[in-house]
């Protein structure tokens, strides 16, 4: 039998790739083997001459599944490991830095009420919440509270945001980078 740990991990992993299913976007979960801080990404599917295919945009992801969040009216509060904290709050300061948030997963204390299933329905419950973590680096020796709005819930619609804000900083970072080379060709 699974541990605990593992149930929740894996039904975490259950949510989120019904969720990026549910958006129309593909998500590879990362191999258990090694864990680096990221835990999957997201990847874009469009049309490319008539065929869908992978548009070649990404957003990754780590995800926590815990039944030990701390809430109140517009909070939920997660602590986070500061190594995997400083990881995703570097992301930011890298110019092509793939984009990343941290998904965490809030479950019932009382695992028989995790998941429910009728010939109608199958509820798991409760829900995601996602967050993008922003520089400054955290000089904590253990962990980061990591305060996330309760209105950041993970969606279709929270993806599909996600990658407009990636399109958007991609097109900045492209014709910033045309400016710099028409300069450089103009001298």
């Amino acid at each position: 039998m699974l541990t605990e740990a593992h149930q929740k991990e894996d039904l975490g992993r259950a949510y989120v790739q019904a969720v990026a299913a549910a958006a129309g976007v593909t998500v590879d979960m990362n191999s258990r083997n090694h864990d680096y801080g990221i835990d999957g990404s997201f990847r874009q599917i469009a049309k490319f001459r008539g065929k869908l295919a992978e548009n070649g945009y990404t957003i990754d992801f780590q995800l926590k599944s815990t039944k030990n969040l701390k809430m109140d009216d517009e909070f939920v509060t997660y602590s986070l490991n500061v190594d995997h904290y400083n990881s995703l709050a570097s992301r930011k300061k890298i110019p092509r830095a793939k984009l990343a948030v941290l998904i965490v997963f809030r479950m019932p204390e009382d695992p028989k009420m995790w998941i429910e299933q009728s010939e109608n329905d199958m509820i798991l419950r409760h829900c995601c919440y996602w967050v993008q973590i922003m520089p400054p680096l955290s000089a904590n020796r253990s962990t980061v509270d990591v305060r996330i709005p309760r209105n950041q819930l993970f969606t279709p619609d929270a993806i599909q945001e996600w990658f407009q804000k990636l399109k958007k900083r991609k097109t900045n970072l492209t014709s910033n980078l045309l400016e710099v080379q028409s300069r450089t060709y103009d001298q």
